[in-house]
Parts: C-alpha cells; structure tokens; sequence
C-alpha cells in the first residue's frame, strides 16, 4: 500500500527526518535502509535540501511508506519521528499498511489490541446534558457508574453515550482539581483504565464525542498536565497513546504553532482514584 501525503504532511515528515538524522546518520539511513549512496547523488546542499531531495524521489516512485517505515525502524527513539507516525496514525486523510502501523505502535503493541482498545475508549466517551438538552461538558466512564468530568458539569443531568443516555443522580465535585464525579443511575460497561498521574509521556490522545486527536505534552507538575492539541471540549478525557486515561481538560492557556492551543488538564492523582473506588463500592452498597 503506497503512502500519500499532503503538502503539510511532507513538510512535517521533512523536518522529522532531519531532527532524527544529522548529516552522518542520513548518509547511513539512506546507504544502509534505502540503497542510495548520497555521497555520489546529493553531495552538495544543505541537510534540509537533501532530505527534500529523498522525499520527491520516493513520492514520485510511490515508495514513501518503506521511507517512513525504514525511518522509523533505524531512528526508533527519535521523538520527532515517533510524533509524525502517531500523526499518520490519527489523521483522516491517510490510509496506512498493517506493517507501518505496527511499525508506528512498536513491537510491543499488538495493531489489532490498539485499535480495539480505541474503539472501546470512545464508547466510554459520553456528552453531559443539562434537563433541557443543553450539552455543559465531556466526560468519561471511569467506573461502571461513574464519570469524571470538569466542573462544568456540576448541574448535569444525563450522560449520553453513542448508544444510550443515562441520567445522572448525584454529583461530587472536587473543586482543587476541578473536576467532578458524577454518578449514573445505572452501571455501564467498558470503563476506562487509569494510568499512573506520573506516567512519561511525550504524546496523548484527546477524546471527545467528534472523535479522538493528537496532543503533544509541553509541560507538567504533580497535579497538571499541558499540551498542544487541534481542537478541545471542556472535561474532554486525555489519553496515552495505550489508552490509559491521564488528564481531563480544563482550561486554556495562550496559543501554539499552527492556531493550536495549550490546554491544562488536571490529572487524576491517586487520592482521586481511590475516592472514585470507594464511592463507586458506597453508591453499590445502597443500592
């Protein structure tokens, strides 16, 4: 399967490649992986023009997807390059092979377990409703009966699903971190799972009911998460690229390359784990 880029995705390949390579290592990439001795074909020109040079050969000879996954196999840390393949992977205008996906996700991750994983976390995702329709917020199913949202949801009185509306009997908000735990009125299944608050990440996944988008994380501290992003909804869930929920968004802060926006998302810390255990098993117990 051939991969076909956009002008914007050729240019965000181009820079991957030359953050991931210095002039040496290109010329070992490309003698080593490609069969191209750039010493003989580009020996002139910057590190840049070179790269764009190897980028219009492999377009025009179709084989830009065995130059991005050789890229990625020989430079497997690069987290430019690691970036540009999680952006293949959650555009909608790119069809990648089994191999580039996998290649992309690394060894370790199965193609097929990921993407079930995905389509079983956007099922978690649900809009808060006011009485009257009205949508406050995003939230998410951390627990058969319970959603965690942003404090915008504290008047909330349903959670809609893809496939069902469950309404909302009691709320406990947690103004510190601005989010709020919402009880449902009946269980659902397929809860999230929640990763570590100090998990390393470099990238995340931002879920809401318009689908799922990548995130770069910029910064964080014990109890916030910040990072670059396309598009956000308030108390829209943040993900590892596993699918283990990090971070609920919360708020804004200026503005990034490209019109995109920095959000501050407050990560669910272990105090706020084990209150959504504990209320969960109360809320059980009662009924």
């Amino acid at each position: 399967m051939t991969l076909e880029l956009e002008g914007h995705q050729l240019e965000r390949l181009r820079d991957a490649l030359v953050s991931a390579f210095p002039r040496e290592a290109l010329e070992e990439f490309a003698l080593f992986d490609l069969e191209l001795d750039l010493t003989r074909q580009f020996a002139d020109g910057s590190l840049k023009r070179i790269v764009l040079e190897l980028l219009q050969r492999a377009a025009a000879n179709g084989t830009l997807h065995v130059l991005v996954e050789r890229a990625l196999r020989r430079a497997p840390h690069s987290p430019a390059l690691r970036r540009f393949g999680f952006e293949l992977l959650f555009s909608d205008t790119v069809a990648l092979s089994p191999a580039l996906e996998a290649t992309i996700l690394g060894e370790a991750v199965g193609v097929a377990p990921w993407h079930t994983r995905r389509e079983a976390t956007v099922r978690a995702v649900c809009s808060i409703e006011l009485a009257d329709g009205v949508r406050v917020a995003v939230g998410c199913l951390v627990a058969p009966r319970l959603v965690v949202a942003t404090t915008a949801a504290t008047t909330a009185a349903r959670a809609r699903f893809v496939d069902e509306a469950i309404a909302i009997i009691s709320v406990k908000p947690d103004t510190e971190r601005e989010i709020v735990l919402l009880e449902l009125d009946a269980p659902r299944p397929g809860p999230v799972a929640c990763a570590r608050s100090d998990a390393a990440m470099e990238s995340v996944v931002i879920v809401s009911t318009a689908g799922c988008r990548l995130g770069a994380v910029t910064a964080t501290t014990p109890a916030t998460l910040s990072y670059t992003a396309e598009t956000h909804a308030s108390g829209a869930p943040v993900f590892t690229m596993n699918w283990e929920l990090v971070a609920v968004h919360t708020g804004t802060r200026g503005t990034a390359h490209r019109a995109t926006r920095v959000y501050e998302s407050t990560l669910l810390s272990p105090s706020i784990l084990d209150r959504r255990t504990f209320r969960y098993r109360t809320a059980t117990r009662k009924s």
